[in-house]
C-alpha cells in the first residue's frame, strides 16, 4: 500500500457517491491524529462532535475494563454517538498499538460546508449507513453472545445431573459392597455381584445420558471412524496382551515358589472350577458386559467430562478422572484389578479421544478381558 491516502479516498468516493473534487474538500476539513499503544481516543461518557477513520494500526472498545470489541484498520469510529441526539460516548476506545486516524469534526464540517449544504447530508448519510451496518453487525453480535450464554447454562446444568446421579451411583454402589461384607458375602469370588452392580449403575449413566440432551453420538454411539478406531485398537489389544504374558513369565521367573502356577488357565478353570458349560456361559456374558463397560467409563464419564473441563489438558484430566472413578468399581475385586483397569482404561481412554467411537475400545475390551482373565489368569494368577 504505497499510499493509503488515495486508497482512502477512492473507497470513500465509491461509496459515498463524492467527485473527486468533494473529497479533496472533505479529506482538508480532516485532522490527522496519531496514537501509540494504550493511548485514548475518547472516554465513555465524554461528548460526541467527532467521527474517526482508522487509516493504521488497531483499537480497543473498552466498557467497565472489559475489552467489548478490536476495531481493525478501514473503518469509521465513534459515529453512532456523534449522530445520536444525546452526543454522548457509550464507550472507550484506547489504541491496541501504534494507530493513525483521520478526525471529521461534524460542527467544524457543518460550518465549513454552508455553501454546499448538500456535500454536508451526503457525508451524513455515509455515516448514518455505516450506523446502520455497525449496529446490525452489533446485533448479530450480541445474538450469539446470548445463544453462547445459554449453550453454557445448558452445559452446567448437565454438569450439574451429571455430578449428582455419579455421586449417587457410587453412594449406593458403596453402601451394598458394605452390606456385602457384613453379610460374610464375599464378592471379589463372586461375578454375580459385580454383574449386578454394574448393570445398576448403568441406570444412573442412561440417566445421564437421556438427560443431557446431546447426541447419542456425542457419547461414542457412532460409526464414523470406526474402521480406523478398531484398527488401532486391535494393535494396542495385541500389545498388551504380550506385555502381560511377558509380566506372567517374568513374575514366575522371578519368583521360584510360582513355576508351579499354570502359565494359561484355561484349562484348569473348565476341569477344576466351572466346566466348559459354565465357562462358555461366563465368557459369552463377560462379552455384553464389556461394551456396557466401555459406555459407562468411556462414552459416558469420558465423554462427559470432555465437554465440561477447559483448559489446555482438559482431555487429558478426562481420561485419568473417568478411569479413576470406574477403577474404583474394581475395588471389590482385587486391588490389583482396580490398578490394572486403571491402566489399561487410560490406554482405551486415549484411544477413544482420538477416534470418539465406542466400536473400537468395546472390540479391545472384550480381547484383553478374555485374554486377562480366562486365559492367562484372575489378576494373571
Amino acid at each position: 500500500m504505497s499510499n493509503p491516502l488515495n486508497i482512502i479516498s477512492e473507497n470513500f468516493a465509491k461509496e459515498a457517491e463524492l467527485t473527486p473534487a468533494e473529497w479533496k474538500f472533505v479529506r482538508s476539513t480532516m485532522q490527522e491524529i496519531h496514537l501509540n499503544k494504550g493511548d485514548i481516543l475518547f472516554s465513555e461518557g465524554s461528548e460526541a462532535d467527532e467521527v474517526y477513520f482508522l487509516e493504521k494500526g488497531s483499537l480497543n472498545v473498552i466498557k467497565d475494563q472489559h475489552v467489548l470489541a478490536v476495531i481493525p484498520a478501514g473503518l469509521w469510529v465513534g459515529e453512532i454517538a456523534a449522530l445520536d441526539v444525546d452526543k454522548v460516548r457509550t464507550a472507550s476506545i484506547y489504541a491496541k498499538e501504534s494507530s493513525t486516524l483521520l478526525m471529521l469534526s461534524l460542527p467544524k464540517f457543518k460550518k465549513a460546508t454552508q455553501g454546499q449544504p448538500e456535500l454536508y447530508l451526503k457525508v451524513v448519510l455515509i455515516l448514518s449507513r455505516n450506523m446502520a451496518n455497525r449496529l446490525r453487525e452489533t446485533s448479530i453480535t450480541t445474538i450469539q453472545s446470548i445463544q453462547k450464554q445459554l449453550e453454557l447454562s445448558r452445559t452446567r446444568n448437565v454438569m450439574g445431573q451429571f455430578l449428582c446421579n455419579i455421586l449417587l451411583a457410587l453412594g449406593f454402589f458403596f453402601y451394598i459392597l458394605k452390606m456385602l461384607s457384613i453379610s460374610k458375602l464375599n464378592p471379589a469370588d463372586s461375578s454375580y455381584v459385580s454383574i449386578p452392580l454394574i448393570l445398576f449403575l448403568s441406570y444412573f449413566i442412561y440417566n445421564i445420558m437421556k438427560k443431557s440432551g446431546y447426541p447419542p453420538s456425542s457419547y461414542g454411539f457412532t460409526t464414523k471412524n470406526w474402521k480406523k478406531a478398531t484398527i488401532e485398537n486391535l494393535w494396542m489389544t495385541v500389545g498388551l496382551c504380550l506385555f502381560f504374558l511377558s509380566l506372567k513369565i517374568f513374575v514366575r521367573f522371578l519368583f521360584p515358589e510360582l513355576t508351579s502356577k499354570p502359565l494359561f488357565v484355561f484349562q484348569t478353570l473348565i476341569h477344576a472350577h466351572l466346566g466348559f458349560f459354565t465357562w462358555f456361559i461366563m465368557t459369552f456374558g463377560y462379552s455384553l458386559l464389556a461394551p456396557v463397560q466401555e459406555i459407562m467409563a468411556r462414552g459416558c464419564l469420558q465423554g462427559s467430562l470432555m465437554k465440561f473441563l477447559v483448559g489446555k489438558h482438559k482431555t487429558r484430566f478426562a481420561i485419568v478422572l473417568s478411569n479413576l472413578i470406574f477403577s474404583t468399581l474394581h475395588l471389590q475385586l482385587s486391588l490389583e484389578v482396580a490398578v490394572y483397569s486403571f491402566i489399561i482404561g487410560c490406554c482405551w481412554g486415549w484411544l477413544y479421544a482420538r477416534n470418539q467411537t465406542l466400536i473400537g475400545v468395546s472390540i479391545s475390551h472384550v480381547l484383553f478381558g478374555l485374554w486377562g482373565f480366562v486365559i492367562l489368569g484372575p489378576a494373571f494368577n
